[in-house]
């Protein structure tokens, strides 16, 4: 299946997750060769996914073969001192050189040469070279604007740990060597994958979160992101049990802030009432008290699930707060802005929710129109 050599994939991916060596692995593998169950499900949906930034197709070199290519570079980000060096004709270290723009960006979109599959070694074509520069000039007129929008911004892109690379897939590398090194660290697999998913690729993505699921079951984030994916792809059923382990789950995790925690929760539950279309049946499938208890567990104060008066707002993802903050435990008594406990109604203190969460309907659900599954 070659729908997917397009956009490349690199055989180290493969091969840390099979064990395979790189001499049996292609060249330039197709998504018929992507470990796991869901990466070949959602290569064949790679069209319908949202874009997280605007087309930015531009002209680019391959150093390795020496052959142009037109590829879909994402969100540009300028280093504006690099540049203001730049145009001073002067390097950083203040000797005189002949540096290029190239030596001043950084690029979100995830791409490899159609022929060769190499990556990172790139040239820019004279016409890109130019279009870079106005593209500098815009993004100085839209400073400050939604960098969602644009195809040029004013900045550095840096991970966690403050490294940064110029190419997506520098980035892939960077965490691919991490990896080599200790191939069962479940959230370095999960930060790979974010990084597939800001640089457009949702197949490759589903992949690197399969795999850091496969090593920790309850890998919050990862249950959260391809539940996401797989909505996204079609794959409904999927989804929901995905998101419905995001929620079990959440109130154990250690490695998010409490309000970025409440974020990521409210928005399963954005998915799973898209997927439902029905407020009675997303509540009754919730995940319920005693589906988060461990093996031997005993219901404690942060499971105590209370009765309350809840009024949500198909265009307020806010309203869905003192529902996730059921979900995250411990976690909520960290929330500066708390909702939950404004919510719990002071006349029924039965812990039984959902069962008997109280809903006040402000207006329908908006319903999403289901993709069509194609015919295999």
């Amino acid at each position: 299946m070659a729908i997917n050599r397009k956009y490349g994939i690199n055989p180290r991916l493969i091969s840390l997750i099979t064990g395979k060596d790189l001499s049996e692995i292609p060249d330039s593998p197709t998504a018929s060769k992507l470990p796991g169950h869901y990466g070949r499900i959602v290569a064949k949906e790679m069209d319908n996914f949202p874009r997280e930034f605007p087309e930015n197709v531009h002209s680019l070199i391959c150093t390795s073969c020496n052959y142009k290519g037109n590829y879909d570079l994402g969100m540009v980000a300028i280093d504006h001192e690099k540049l203001k060096n730049l145009r001073q004709n002067k390097s950083m270290d203040g000797e005189i050189a002949s540096p290029s723009i190239m030596d001043c960006i950084q690029a979100t979109g995830y791409f490899r040469y159609r022929q060769c599959n190499a990556a990172g070694c790139w040239k820019l074509s004279g016409k890109t070279e130019i279009d870079f520069y106005f593209g500098s000039f815009a993004a100085a007129i839209f400073y400050n604007k939604d960098a969602g929008k644009q195809s040029f911004t004013y900045g550095v892109l840096s991970l966690v740990d403050g490294s940064r690379h110029r190419w997506a897939t520098d980035v892939e590398e960077y965490y691919l060597n991490k990896l080599a090194g200790q191939p069962a660290d479940s959230f370095t697999w999960n930060r790979l994958a974010n990084s597939y998913l800001k640089g457009g690729r949702h197949d490759l993505a589903a992949v690197a979160f399969e795999q850091s699921l496969k090593i920790d079951p309850a890998q919050v984030e990862s249950l959260y992101s391809l539940g996401r994916i797989l909505h996204e792809a079609g794959e409904d059923e999927a989804a929901v049990e995905y998101l419905h382990q995001a929620l079990i789950n959440a109130g154990r995790y250690e490695r998010m802030k409490a309000e970025d925690m409440r974020d990521m929760l409210t928005s399963a539950m954005e998915c799973l009432l898209e997927i439902y279309e029905d407020f009675e049946i997303f509540f009754s499938d919730l995940p319920k008290a005693q589906d988060m208890l461990l093996p031997g567990e005993t219901p404690g104060s942060s499971y105590a699930f209370k009765s309350m008066d809840l009024t949500i707002c198909p265009d307020d993802y806010k309203s869905l707060y003192p529902l996730a903050e059921m979900y995250i435990g411990k976690h909520r008594d960290k929330l500066a802005d708390g909702t939950f406990y404004k919510s719990i109604s002071k006349m029924d203190k039965n812990p039984l929710f959902p069962e008997e969460v109280r809903e006040k309907r402000s207006g329908k659900k908006k319903k999403k129109k289901k993709k069509k599954k194609k015919k295999k």
